[in-house]
């Protein structure tokens, strides 16, 4: 049975536009730059519009170039800045996961939904896990409770810090 943490997310990330990538306050490198996210709206940096592919409901996902300097992706009400090439001090760098997949390794063609840890499986040795959390088998299959599957500033692709990441479950 979830968490009612993941109870909670779940929820809120199914009632809002979410960029997944690039993330707030995150730096990539200038030039090719995909854009990932879930919602609806109008899809615009700094300011003009963006041409998206919408290959599934509520699934945003476009191709950029990005030169150096801060920008603004806008999609429907939501903003985020980000920054190419080096950004303001406090903003960390962006690292994309998968470095290279297709969507449909982790998600299901026909609704895009993620296919859950068995997607994390096909790549990740499910047997470095178990050394490596202190999880049992039901918490691990939520892999996307605390890792970023798009991509994250932080260590691991967690979507928080450790510790903050932790203190979500374990007070």
């Amino acid at each position: 049975m979830p968490s009612r943490f993941a109870l909670a997310l779940a929820a809120t990330l199914a009632a809002e536009t979410v960029v997944l990538r690039p993330t707030p306050q995150s730096v990539v490198s200038p030039g090719p730059l995909s854009i990932i996210a879930k919602g609806e709206g109008d899809v615009l940096l700094d300011g003009k519009a963006v041409n998206v592919q919408r290959p599934g409901p509520g699934v945003i996902h476009a191709e950029v170039k990005v030169s150096s300097g801060k920008h603004v992706l806008t999609i429907g009400a939501v903003k985020v800045e980000f920054a190419a090439g080096q950004g303001p001090d406090g903003w960390k760098a962006f690292r994309a996961h998968p470095p290279a997949g297709e969507c449909v390794s982790c998600h299901a063609a026909e609704s895009w939904k993620f296919k859950g840890a068995g997607a994390c499986l096909g790549c990740h040795d499910g047997t470095a896990f178990a050394k490596t959390h202190t999880h049992n088998a039901e918490v691990l299959n939520e892999c996307q409770l605390c890792h970023a599957p798009h991509g994250s500033t932080e260590n691991r692709h967690l979507k928080f810090t450790r510790e903050t990441a932790c203190k979500l479950c374990h007070g």
